[in-house]
């Protein structure tokens, strides 16, 4: 099997393959990953993103993962009205877990 070619976009950053499986979810947040270690979080939010929509299979964390971390991207561009959205899924989705709550409450902090 030949490597499937990788599409550079305008930052730089390679795009991640068209992920066809039932864990094509997990590439994309490999990707937005590696997008937020670089500070790209543009990109970052835009790939975590994708991986919602393409993980029909994901446990509930696993769903509230993916949200705090786009709330994080989306606190990092300053959007914090998309990152109070992202990250009350989180804790809907994850009700214990204290990173989703500290994500919600930074973005109802800046939102006064």
């Amino acid at each position: 099997v030949l490597p499937q070619a990788e599409i550079t976009n305008p930052s730089g950053m390679a795009s991640p393959p068209a992920a066809h499986t039932c864990n094509g979810w997990r590439v994309m947040k490999q990707s937005a990953d590696q997008a937020s270690k670089e500070g790209n979080w543009n990109l970052a939010a835009q790939f975590y993103g994708q991986a919602m929509k393409q993980g029909a299979e994901q446990t509930s964390m696993e769903r509230a993962v993916l949200m705090s971390n786009r709330a994080l991207a989306y606190s990092k561009l300053y959007e914090w009205q998309l990152s109070l959205e992202h990250a009350v899924h989180a804790t809907v989705e994850a009700p214990s877990w204290p990173k989703a709550w500290l994500r919600r409450a930074m973005a109802e902090l800046r939102l006064g």
